[in-house]
């Protein structure tokens, strides 16, 4: 069976493990040297808790800390870094008292000529997440920062990804699940819908949605398995499958090989063709 080529798991905890440990990778790099580095690209997002696995090109190593300088006559082999020139100014801020970075949204930006669309988007839809302890901007200051600096290597990739990125998703796993239908040709999924109940008179809020064919994604990351929030899944399933809406639960198995995905996605476009066949779901 053929893997699935992106690793998306993580927990917040295992963010800020991330955040910790390059942080204090950048600090001892920066104590051996007399040069003033600016960290940057990949190494500045796992700096703020990005733990998702991106597909780098070969000219770029993930497992090397990333600076940038201003001047490609600055540009210097120091021991498990790598160097890159921006020609775009620098846009600096300092972390700690020692560590200076330069902005997420510079950091995207350079990222985009060493990643795949997929990539690129998965890193934008983390970067502008619901979860307030990990987002870190939102897609018009993103668009801002690129109206502002004109044109880079991988521009042309990163306005695509731009494009397909979808604030306030709340993990990795559900940007694959958005691309993965696009991939297919399915139609647009509306991300964090809120969906009424009439029995129970409220509004609950879903994954992602196919709002004109009444089928619901949703991915049961590990949260999900403590009783309490089982039972409560459970009950929300019922309620909306009671309004009219078939959930499709996504899990870890789920993106384990591309047959699990394909096999996943032929089920729902049985659903979403049921639907638009009869305007309903047989039980």
């Amino acid at each position: 069976m053929e893997s699935y080529a992106y690793n998306t798991f993580f927990t917040l905890d295992e963010a800020r493990d991330l955040a910790q440990k390059t942080l204090e990778q950048c600090r001892a790099r920066s104590m051996r040297t007399s040069q003033e580095l600016c960290f940057s690209h990949g190494t500045r997002l796992q700096l703020a808790g990005m733990t998702a696995t991106l597909n780098y090109k070969p000219n770029y190593d993930p497992n090397k800390l990333h600076v940038t300088v201003s001047g490609a006559e600055r540009l210097s082999n120091l021991t498990e870094t790598q160097c890159h020139y921006w020609g775009h100014g620098i846009d600096q801020t300092m972390i700690d008292d020692l560590i200076a970075v330069v902005s997420v949204e510079q950091a995207l930006c350079q990222i985009a000529q060493f990643v795949d669309v997929e990539s690129m988007v998965i890193a934008l839809d983390w970067a502008t997440c619901r979860n307030e302890h990990l987002k870190q901007t939102t897609k018009d200051k993103i668009s801002l920062f690129l109206a502002d600096i004109g044109r880079f290597p991988g521009i042309r990739l990163f306005r695509k990804a731009l494009s397909l990125c979808r604030e306030n998703t709340d993990s990795p796993q559900e940007s694959i699940l958005r691309l993965e239908s696009v991939k297919r040709g399915l139609p647009e999924l509306e991300v964090n819908a809120p969906i009424y109940l009439p029995l129970q008179n409220k509004e609950v809020v879903v994954d992602m949605v196919y709002p004109n064919d009444h089928v619901i994604l949703e991915y049961d990351g590990r949260y999900h398995y403590d009783r309490n929030r089982w039972e409560g899944d459970i009950e929300k399933r019922n309620n909306l499958s009671f309004a009219g809406y078939k959930t499709f639960p996504a899990t870890r198995r789920t993106f384990a090989t591309t047959q699990n995905l394909d096999e996943y996605f032929r089920i729902v476009g049985s659903a979403i063709a049921e639907y638009r066949n009869t305007g309903s779901f047989s039980q």
